[in-house]
């Protein structure tokens, strides 16, 4: 089978590292750097986070898109959010309506219909576009750690075929809505940044457990005002990822929250020099939300932080002030 992952970041070669142990897999890794493609097919084998993959004979590296779509039997999307829309409306010029497509970018657009796998069905006019996520860091599935990924999918062949890609250790759970799934997925982020502004003023455990229960609540709210769903905790690529994700000392989510609590200027200096998801993805989330954030004091405190600069200290009133 082939497989076409768009993108060479983290996450990608994560998934990558998954599905080569399956030496059926034809993999085809397309990037937009082709300096990177020459580099890594020289020295045969990829290098991330300290992490060495070897190039076997079933990974493929190109920038040619032609290459890496041609016949394909499914394609992974895992750029970052800002090359999103330049990469779905690239995909529109190869014949993909019936090729399954996995969408793992973290990201939401600034206009309707705001959520990237609509947009992605729309422009490729493809039944078959599902969304991918999980309780995972990209550093353990790089070593091969035993996890859960969970995919949507409203086709049951799309779902059977997805599952049996990765090996033994990866379990997939399905979900059937891939605007929760993916929602979900930006929002975490965003929490995650309120964690880190919460721990550089209090750095204790029971505080950000506490704020991570209580955004979570939020959460399970927004999903049931939103989609009326109701399962949230039913679900490990939901709750896993978001308690994972608020509670990650290290993740860029998470530091510059810790950054920006210090200063708006300390806070500054980290965005010019790293991507934050939460960050480029909040304004977009309050416009889905029709700038009503009421409901959702948490959030709304984060975003008066971010782009109104209140003081930090919002935040812990919100969270812990009666």
């Amino acid at each position: 089978m082939k497989i076409t992952c768009i993108g060479s970041g983290a996450f990608s070669l994560a998934i990558v590292n998954l599905l080569k142990t399956k030496k059926e897999n034809q993999i085809y890794i397309w990037s937009h750097d082709e300096k990177w493609v020459q580099t890594t097919t020289k020295k045969k084998k990829i290098t991330i986070d300290d992490i060495e993959i070897p190039l076997e004979e079933n990974i493929h590296l190109t920038s040619n898109y032609e290459e890496a779509l041609t016949e394909t039997d499914l394609v992974f999307v895992l750029v970052s959010s800002k090359f999103f829309v330049d990469v779905i409306n690239e995909l529109v010029y190869h014949p993909l309506k019936k090729t399954p497509i996995y969408i793992g970018t973290k990201g939401m657009l600034d206009i309707a219909p705001y959520f990237l796998t609509t947009y992605a069905k729309k422009a490729l006019k493809n039944k078959h576009i599902n969304y991918i996520a999980g309780p995972n860091l990209a550093k353990d599935l790089l070593q091969n750690s035993p996890c859960i990924l969970s995919v949507t999918s409203r086709k049951k062949k799309d779902f059977e075929q997805v599952k049996d890609l990765f090996p033994e250790f990866v379990t997939i759970e399905k979900i059937e809505e891939p605007n929760i799934l993916e929602i979900s997925s930006i929002l975490k982020n965003i929490y995650a940044i309120g964690a880190g502004i919460l721990y550089e003023k209090y750095p204790y455990a029971s505080t950000l457990l506490s704020y991570s229960a209580e955004s979570y609540k939020e959460l399970a709210n927004l999903l049931y005002q939103k989609f009326d769903y109701e399962d949230i905790e039913m679900c490990t690529g939901i709750t896993g990822d978001f308690f994972l994700t608020t509670s990650m000392l290290e993740s860029r989510n998470f530091v510059y929250g810790r950054k920006r609590c210090i200063s708006v200027n300390e806070g500054s200096k980290y965005l010019k020099k790293n991507t934050v998801e939460g960050y480029e993805n909040i304004d977009n989330m309050v416009l889905y939300l029709d700038n009503n954030l009421k409901k959702y004091p948490i959030l709304e405190a984060i975003y008066l932080i971010l782009y109104k600069n209140e003081n930090v200290d919002i935040l812990w009133n919100t969270c812990f002030k009666k």
